[in-house]
């Protein structure tokens, strides 16, 4: 890996990353470039998997159940006292719970247009607040996947008729895993595969996923304080549409 180079090819390569990197201010004085500290030829060993993590247990939910996926808003879709098998009306429910131990707050939204089977995703991938995010078609599915994520102390699971099909554990801040690069491409890899066998089919899975709570980009984004409408800056009510 190259740490430094000289500040010709520096600047070169600044200048080729066009205007878009002016917002962070102008070039740095490249004529006076030189390096701290410049490391080269070692070996990198990962720590013992038994060892110490940094940011541990940041997934402080207890266990759930199905009727803490349990939807109701009157008026809209009355929701029985059994499992609700959203299939039948092309969608799926998504739930965001805070996860880190302060607001206990959470909230919930439909998804609409989706023609997925039976299951659930759910993840601590969940961009800004990295809170617990579930997608699914029925409360069992959706607990089913989301007490897999908080067994693992982070990460990602999808479920797919009845059973976890999937688990990348990222138990560092949920966020991040401890083990090998090879064994998380290998993890990223079958979750990629398990949404695709529920039929969850975009060609970025996980970038779609992790960004249905993310409220600065357009257009409708769920957090655990509700529903928000980022092209107007507000609050939006639970079920909405955006032309």
């Amino acid at each position: 890996m190259v740490l430094a180079a000289r500040h010709r090819d520096l600047a070169r390569a600044y200048h080729a990353c066009g205007p878009s990197y002016a917002p962070y201010g102008p070039p740095p004085d490249l004529a006076n470039f030189a390096p701290a500290v410049v490391i080269a030829g070692v070996h990198v060993s990962p720590e013992p998997h038994d060892a110490d993590l940094p940011f541990r247990d940041t997934v402080k939910i207890v266990a759930l159940s199905a009727d803490d996926f349990r939807w109701r808003l009157a008026g809209v879709q009355p929701v029985p006292d059994g499992d609700t098998d959203l299939t039948a009306i092309r969608a799926a429910l998504l739930t965001i719970i805070e996860r880190h131990g302060r607001a206990h707050t959470r909230a919930a939204a439909p998804l609409l247009g989706f023609d997925l089977g039976d299951g659930a995703v759910a993840t601590t991938y969940s961009h800004d607040s990295h809170n617990l995010t579930t997608i699914g078609t029925s409360h069992t599915a959706m607990a089913l996947a989301a007490n897999a994520v908080i067994a693992a102390a982070g990460g990602i699971a999808v479920v797919h008729n009845g059973a976890v099909t999937a688990l990348l554990k990222l138990p560092v801040g949920g966020l991040m895993s401890d083990r090998p690069v090879s064994d998380v491409v290998a993890g990223a890899k079958a979750v990629r595969s398990a949404l695709h066998a529920w039929d969850y089919r975009h060609a970025n899975a996980f970038m779609s996923v992790s960004t249905l709570s993310l409220p600065v980009s357009p257009s409708l984004k769920l957090t655990d304080q509700g529903l928000v409408n980022v092209d107007q800056r507000a609050w939006a009510d639970a079920v909405a549409s955006h032309l």
